[in-house]
Order: C-alpha cells, then structure tokens, then sequence
C-alpha cells in the first residue's frame, strides 16, 4: 500500500510524546509478551486488524525503535562481585575510543581486578548499568576539590569514567547510565557539582554540551612518555 506524504506524517506524529509506551512494546517485545496491549488508544490502529491471541493489532507504523528496542537501563551500586566485569568493560571502553574499533593514538591501560578493588579502597564508588541482569556498562564517582575554582570553592562529584559496552553505544544507553548517576547525586546532596574530564579528541564535548555540561577550562597534556600530546577539557554541571 502505497502511503502519500499526508499520511506518513500523521502516523509519525501519534508517537510524539510516547516515550513510555515505546519502551513498554519493547520490553515486552523482548519478552516474548504480547505486545499490543501497550496500543491502547493509539490513533488510527482501527486500521489494522487483530492477530488470534493478540489484544489489539500489531499497529508500529511511525514509530521509531531504534533507542527502544532493548531491556531498560538500571544501575545499582557495585560490589565486589562486580568488580572483573568493571574491569573489562574499562579496558573495552579504553581499546574503542575511536570510531574504528580497535585502533586508537592512545595507549589501553592493564586494568585488572586488583586495580578496580584498589580504587575502591581509596575511595571510588561505582554503579553498574545492568540490562536482564546483564552487565553493560558502569560509572565511577568520586569526590574531588582540585578544581573546586569552578565550584564555588566546593568540593564535587568528580565523574571520572562512564563506561558502556561497545555494542550497546549510540542507543541512548549512557544518556539513561548518566540520568541515572545525576538522580543519585541530587538525591545524596553531598555536593552541588558535577565536575568531569574529558579527552577532547575523542569529540565527546559537545555530546556532554547537550547534557548540560559547560566546558570552563582546557589543558594541554600528554600520554605517557611517548605523547600523543592531546587536550583534556574541565566541564562542570550545577545539580
């Protein structure tokens, strides 16, 4: 059936604003569940037809699953039984910091086990981001007061790694990782900053820009004894 312009736009239009219906036929699209029911009062599904054994019929024309596809995001608060599965989501995010995988200026740090655990010693708290139970990615928050010039002479959370699995990137999955993280340090209250460090040639400012992140300082650094030299950016946000 051939769909004129008119008619493209009005079935595109019914999913503005349907964000947690679109996540709902997801997740039960994913569980094998019958979907349909999350099609209650969806305009023009009177169209289509109903499937034996479905409620309503299997009307997704319009919509946009491409960030909805996929388990709710989670994150809960690591514990030591998390802590190889940090490790090698680190090394994994460290090994693909470019678009071609596996290939990076940038030297991939041996973090192990021992190094996650020492972290937590000194101090590091970390939340994982879990899909089914799965692990995916993970954020590491600090406490910090080097830069404390930018946050009215307060110390800060320091988010020092956000992490996500290579094959679960560009789905919005550290976008819900990060609106997770921000939640709890609005709701612990310790500090009223976010302070982050970023590489700026992995070209993340300005997806940290559109996060309510401001860049206030750029310095000049250098990897190692061998370079590259590169620039690292000090971005803040005011929770």
């Amino acid at each position: 059936m051939l769909l004129d312009k008119k008619k493209i736009k009005s079935l595109q239009k019914r999913w503005e604003g349907q964000e947690g219906r679109l996540q709902k036929i997801a997740d039960s699209i994913i569980m094998g569940e019958d979907w349909t029911a999350h099609l209650e009062g969806l305009q023009f599904i009177d169209e289509l037809q109903a499937i034996d054994g479905d409620k309503l019929p299997r009307d997704l024309r319009g919509a946009n699953l491409r960030r909805y596809l996929m388990p709710t995001t989670t994150m809960e608060p690591a514990d030591q039984d998390d802590v190889p599965n940090i490790a090698y989501i680190m090394r994994e995010a460290h090994r693909n910091n470019t678009p071609l995988r596996g290939v990076s200026p940038f030297r991939v740090p041996e973090i192990n086990a021992e190094d996650v655990s020492s972290m937590m010693e000194k101090g590091s708290r970390f939340f994982v981001a879990l899909q089914f139970e799965k692990m995916i990615g993970f954020v590491q928050m600090d406490s910090g007061d080097k830069f404390q010039h930018l946050t009215d002479d307060k110390s800060y959370y320091e988010l020092s790694n956000l992490s996500v699995l290579p094959a679960y990137r560009h789905l919005g999955v550290a976008r819900a990782v990060l609106i997770e993280f921000e939640k709890f340090a609005v709701g612990e209250a310790k500090h009223n900053y976010i302070l982050l460090r970023t590489t700026m040639e992995h070209g993340l400012v300005n997806y940290w820009e559109r996060a309510n992140y401001e860049l206030r300082e750029v310095y000049q650094k250098l990897d190692g004894d061998v370079g590259p030299a590169y620039m690292e950016a000090i971005m803040t946000k005011r929770l």
